[in-house]
């Protein structure tokens, strides 16, 4: 092989900058990520007796950002808000529960609204546990983000 089949081959073989970078398409622009969608995958109200826990299951059609917005009347009540892969009631009382986000905190407030950054699809389940002192009336919504 002579020396000006060696440089041709070489120049052949050299990509170009684009290519090299993730995310190039072959006009050598870097495209547009794909919009982010937010869609609610469940929401409701229900009376929530002073004392008790109530599990919402749900499910998650793909892997994404779940925001979960939980409301209540009375800022002087106490609600712990907790998402699980999941969790049983006897499991919950006995403190057994795999939590993927967790917030117990006593801080006077009539609504928690954790974001969970990255979550797998699945299925899953919202436990909102009126601490009290009395009954409420809880609005929830759980969204993602994909």
């Amino acid at each position: 092989m002579t020396a000006t089949m060696r440089v041709k081959i070489l120049k052949r073989a050299i990509l170009p900058p684009c290519l090299l970078i993730l995310g190039c398409s072959s006009d050598g622009h870097t495209p547009t990520a794909p919009a982010l969608t937010r869609r609610t995958i469940a929401s409701g109200t229900y009376s929530a007796t002073a004392h008790t826990s109530h599990f919402i299951s749900f499910s998650t059609p793909g892997f994404g950002q779940l925001s979960v917005t939980v409301s209540w009347r009375d800022a002087s009540d106490t609600l712990w808000v907790d998402v699980s892969p999941s969790c049983t009631s006897d499991q919950y009382v006995a403190g057994a529960c795999p939590f993927v986000y967790s917030d117990r905190t006593l801080v006077a407030t009539a609504q928690k609204a954790p974001t969970i950054n990255s979550i797998a699809a699945g299925n899953y389940v919202l436990i909102v546990d009126n601490r009290g002192p009395a009954d409420e009336t809880v609005t929830y919504a759980i969204d993602l983000t994909s």
